[in-house]
């Protein structure tokens, strides 16, 4: 929640700061030509000054009310336009003709660019969820690749995804889940994509028994820094790139594409809770769990030095769902997980929920 809000207050700022220079340097302008410079651009600056302090104070003291009224509306029309493109791309089968046309832009792109020029995606600020200012995009070579966000094709007989780096989690699960699959580790953030799970990295409550979000990475398709397109995967010439791109931050090559292992699905999850009064007793637990034979899902939310919740889970199917102790935490008018996870320390033994 505070991540989209200040999100949202890094969108909101830039418009002001914009307005703010604006009236500046009209005032310089009109300085020029009346002679009247050291009133009128003291105006503009404490204009500036009050436009900025404003802004801040709104998106500080009230940033509830602009998420609500400005940043939830249009990230939801965002999330069904794009998911209505998706679904609509997948369903032509469109995307992987498309792929070619995209590679051959960015190609042309790199190779026109001055020699020895730094270069970087040209994608916004606004859409990452790092609260970093970038202004390193600003003085680069932008490479438009904003576009790269298409779903290319589902391998069902080899178990395999192959994706457009700005393709996002909540869009590829919302691919992958109707067909009874997912991916081995499934980041929580829907905004997250492939592309910065690559080059940077991804966890989640598999991870003990996937490993690390690249792990899961079959093969890499490259732009290097001449425009050569290259496939690099564990087995061919280009291993030692396969290898070296997680947590490269995008500095070796652009990522193209990228081919992912997928794994059977079912359709809920079966969480087991376990409460613990004592640190030694969650840490021991939580190891315990995450050894051979260990289940699909660990996790442990701890609450002060010496109390925690451990979480065990199972992928079940519906069939398999005790009715009193199906638990659809999204809906909006359910407590946050952590809050509901916490009334498991009032318990004395484990209790489960689907």
């Amino acid at each position: 929640g505070n991540q989209h809000s200040f999100k949202q207050s890094n969108h909101w700022i830039a418009p002001s700061a914009a307005a703010g220079l604006a009236v500046i340097v009209g005032a310089a302008a009109a300085a020029r030509y009346t002679y009247a410079s050291p009133r009128l651009s003291l105006c503009g600056t404490k204009v500036s000054e009050w436009t900025d302090s404003l802004s801040h104070y709104i998106l500080t003291k009230h940033r509830s009310l602009v998420v609500v009224t400005f940043g939830l509306p249009l990230s939801f029309l965002w999330d069904v336009m794009l998911h209505a493109r998706t679904v609509y791309v997948h369903a032509l089968q469109s995307a992987p003709t498309q792929h070619r046309q995209k590679v051959a832009e960015i190609v042309e792109q790199i190779r026109a660019r001055p020699p020895n020029t730094p270069m970087c995606t040209s994608r916004p600020g606004w859409m990452s969820i790092s609260l970093s200012f970038r202004d390193y995009k600003q003085r680069w070579q932008a490479i438009r690749m904003h576009h790269l966000i298409d779903v290319l094709n589902v391998n069902v007989q080899h178990q395999t995804v192959h994706v457009e780096p700005f393709v996002t989690i909540g869009q590829l699960t919302k691919i992958l889940l109707p067909m009874g699959y997912t991916l081995p580790v499934v980041p929580e953030m829907d905004d997250l994509t492939v592309g910065g799970l690559v080059n940077g990295t991804g966890i989640e409550s598999s991870s003990h028994k996937f490993g690390l979000f690249h792990e899961m990475c079959l093969e890499y398709e490259l732009c290097l820094g001449n425009g050569q397109v290259v496939v690099a995967r564990a087995d061919n010439e280009y291993s030692d790139l396969f290898h070296a791109i997680p947590w490269s931050y995008g500095t070796l090559a652009l990522l193209l594409s990228a081919k992912l292992r997928m794994i059977p699905c079912k359709s809920h999850v079966k969480l087991t809770y376990t409460p613990h009064a004592n640190r030694a007793s969650y840490l021991q637990h939580f190891a315990k769990l995450c050894q051979e034979d260990s289940p699909m899902f660990v996790e442990g939310l701890v609450y002060s030095q010496e109390t925690a919740v451990i979480m065990s889970g199972e992928l079940v199917n519906a069939r398999d769902v005790v009715a009193s102790q199906r638990n659809g935490i999204g809906w909006w008018w359910k407590p946050w997980f952590y809050k509901h996870v916490e009334s498991m320390l009032s318990s004395s033994s484990s209790s489960s929920s689907s």
